[in-house]
């Protein structure tokens, strides 16, 4: 007879399988670059080329190809006006009161809203340019302004 009770077959929350699949690939990539690091050929038995003088930038290739993709998309006219855009942000609570804030985080902090929500939300709000964030039966009217 077992003295453990399971608990009922629920899902996990999402944040929790997002942290586990963070963690698992950088464990993965992180073994895979031990393995082709290492002067032994762990991939002999497959007929595979010995791994002999690899180094570290030899692993890092597909870092270096993106970066360098990225440093064209920059040359792109449009692209570099996007990214080069900085909002401010002023929020609005249900009395009415307006206040300015240099980023959402920011207001976030200033306003004691909880900062996991914010990356989400600003990203949701860059698309939007305003929109409201509930906490604790508040009420809060986000937009974006220019920066001064």
């Amino acid at each position: 007879m077992s003295y453990v009770q399971r608990a009922p077959d629920v899902e996990p929350p999402s944040e929790f399988v997002a942290s586990f699949e963070r963690t698992s690939t950088a464990v993965f990539d992180y073994l895979c670059r031990c393995l082709t690091l290492a002067p032994y050929n762990h991939y002999a038995h497959l007929g595979l080329e010995p791994v002999a003088n690899r180094t570290c930038e030899d692993a890092d290739e597909s870092k270096s190809a993106n970066s360098a993709g990225i440093k064209r998309s920059w040359s792109r006219s449009d692209t570099r006006a996007e990214r080069v855009v900085r909002h401010a942000v002023s929020v609005m609570n249900l009395d009415g009161v307006e206040r300015e804030y240099a980023s959402v985080r920011a207001a976030f902090e200033a306003l004691h809203l909880p900062l996991a929500k914010h990356v989400r939300f600003r990203l949701a709000l860059k698309d939007a340019g305003a929109l409201s964030f509930e906490h604790r039966n508040e009420v809060y009217a986000f937009r974006l302004v220019a920066r001064r």
